[in-house]
């Protein structure tokens, strides 16, 4: 089992991706435990930083398990602070302690905007951002920007007891595998994919271009004043988006609500494995090489070896994908349809 690296909390750096983050290779870690398997790869592609995180936290509490994956834009900053911070505020709401845990997902997505604006949070993003800037990491800060101009999708899994809950925001996104076929469970939030986003960000003074982003204009950019694009229309951070004065939090241009989706697996029919990507893995990569990793946890039975296996074929999935940030997490759950120990 993969263990966080010494001198690291187990939140600032719960698989040691930051810490031992080469940009030329492929990060990969193996995590299980007695609900959950998973493998999981990431690699910078050919973009000069690295920007995705992803986090797996098996033991969220006695009864739950945690994985996620966000895909910064703009720099790394916010991207590593909801790896860091989303988890932890999730378990202590109080929704999620009376088990509405899709009320727990919307609360703490918004708490993690609100958190980014307070004086704590911008001091804390301004220290990720400079911890970027070492040769450890090549990313560094874009000329201009400020840690709070930057941004982050977001697709989160809970796994507790018979149910998943997967909350996501922008274009991060999560498939799951069920009856010998890949079925997708998100659905993206641009402007092709949620035309009522679309039309959200024109009210709030967007302008959709060419279908495919929205974009604002007169905004000031490093001191200067241009025109901003953005190709997701929910984001976690991105808060020269959501400056309308007149709207609100759930008005502006991009909003911060996740999509909850909710899966009952003793009532609707199991899974037995999901797969979380950022979206420089096109879905096409994983839904081929989804039956691939089905034939293969029927065939084997080696704990360590079925969780090296998965990390393998996250490399295989990121190795498949266009030139991004590439970021693939795949999760065995141990129990199916919901059984218990």
């Amino acid at each position: 089992m993969k263990r966080a690296s010494a001198g690291l909390a187990r939140d600032d750096d719960p698989l040691g991706m930051f810490r031992n983050w080469k940009p030329d290779r492929v990060h990969k870690a193996v995590v299980e435990n007695s609900r959950i398997r998973v493998g999981a790869a990431a690699t910078q592609g050919a973009k000069r930083r690295m920007e995705d995180v992803y986090t797996v936290i098996p033991d969220l509490d006695a009864k739950s398990s945690f994985i996620a994956v966000f895909d910064g834009h703009g720099g790394c900053a916010a991207a590593r602070f909801c790896a860091r911070n989303l988890h932890r505020h999730l378990v202590a709401s109080s929704h999620y302690k009376k088990g509405d845990f899709a009320s727990g997902f919307r609360e703490v997505f918004l708490k993690m905007d609100e958190m980014m604006q307070s004086k704590a949070g911008t001091e804390e993003l301004e220290r990720l951002e400079r911890e970027n800037t070492s040769p450890l990491y090549s990313w560094n800060s874009i000329t201009g920007t400020s840690p709070g101009s930057h941004g982050t999708t977001a697709v989160a899994v809970l796994v507790r007891d018979d149910k998943l809950v997967i909350a996501h925001a922008g274009d991060s996104y999560c498939i799951i595998w069920r009856d010998n076929q890949a079925v997708p469970v998100t659905i993206d939030h641009n402007v092709q994919s949620r035309p009522d986003d679309a039309e959200r960000a024109t009210r709030a003074g967007a302008v959709v271009m060419k279908n495919k982003w929205i974009q604002l204009n007169g905004v000031s950019v490093g001191g200067e004043v241009g025109a901003m694009g953005l190709q997701v229309t929910r984001s976690l951070g991105d808060f020269r988006w959501k400056s309308n004065a007149g709207l609100g939090r759930d008005e502006q241009a991009v909003v911060a609500l996740p999509d909850v989706v909710e899966i009952d697996l003793r009532r609707d029919g199991g899974c037995e494995f999901l797969v979380l990507a950022s979206d420089g893995v096109p879905r096409e990569c994983v839904e081929s090489i989804c039956p691939s990793i089905h034939d293969w946890l029927v065939e084997k039975e080696s704990s360590v070896g079925q969780a090296m296996q998965l990390a393998f074929f996250c490399d295989s999935m990121q190795a498949m994908s266009v030139e991004d940030n590439k970021t693939v997490v795949v999760v065995q759950l141990k129990h199916p349809c919901g059984c218990s120990l």
